[in-house]
């Protein structure tokens, strides 16, 4: 049966996405602690928690677009921690961002909202540091810059509906932004 093998072959997809997320969470987790042990089992904890493991069995949307997230994250924080420390930022780390973005974006439009953790990330880092706002800028331009422009190359990449009307990105947020969801999970 047809429908039955397309079930199958989604539920493995999901907990493979899901699994690839748990090695994000454990770097993740790593990287704020800097403990191995804890980073171990609060990922153990990730994998083994009923609602996510659930999910990770059937949830075609909600488990993607969660695990993308995670690894958004953890590319954000090596970011971070290299303008922290004042290193080099590596353009691949750079354009791998800008890709898993531009994914979680084509997972669900709402995935958009994730600018807003990386804005609210690089304000952090400029209170802490203690840096002039424009001044960071302007020596990051060149980071920025490449940041947008391969976000909105892979954005309409991984979005084929873009191809044909660029301005459905707009119009796709605009209706979200009416949605009603009365769902409390």
């Amino acid at each position: 049966n047809l429908e039955y093998a397309y079930y199958i072959s989604r539920h493995l997809a999901v907990f493979l996405i899901f699994s690839i997320s748990g090695i994000f969470f454990y770097l993740l987790s790593l990287k704020i602690s800097n403990n191995k042990n804890f980073s171990l089992i609060t990922t153990t904890i990730f994998f083994l928690y009923p609602y996510l493991f659930g999910h990770a069995q059937i949830n075609g949307k909600d488990i993607p677009f969660l695990s993308v997230w995670l690894i958004c994250t953890y590319y954000l924080f090596i970011i971070v921690d290299s303008l922290y420390n004042d290193e080099k930022i590596i353009i691949r780390n750079v354009i791998l961002i800008s890709f898993f973005t531009a994914f979680l974006i084509s997972i669900r439009i709402t995935g958009i909202l994730i600018l807003l953790e990386y804005l609210i990330a690089i304000l952090i880092l400029i209170n802490l540091r203690n840096l002039n706002f424009f001044k960071f800028f302007a020596k990051n331009i060149f980071s920025l810059t490449n940041f947008m422009i391969w976000f909105i190359l892979f954005v309409y990449v991984l979005n084929p509906i873009f191809w044909f009307e660029p301005l459905e990105l707009f119009k796709s947020i605009s209706w979200m932004g009416k949605y009603y969801h009365d769902i409390c999970t």
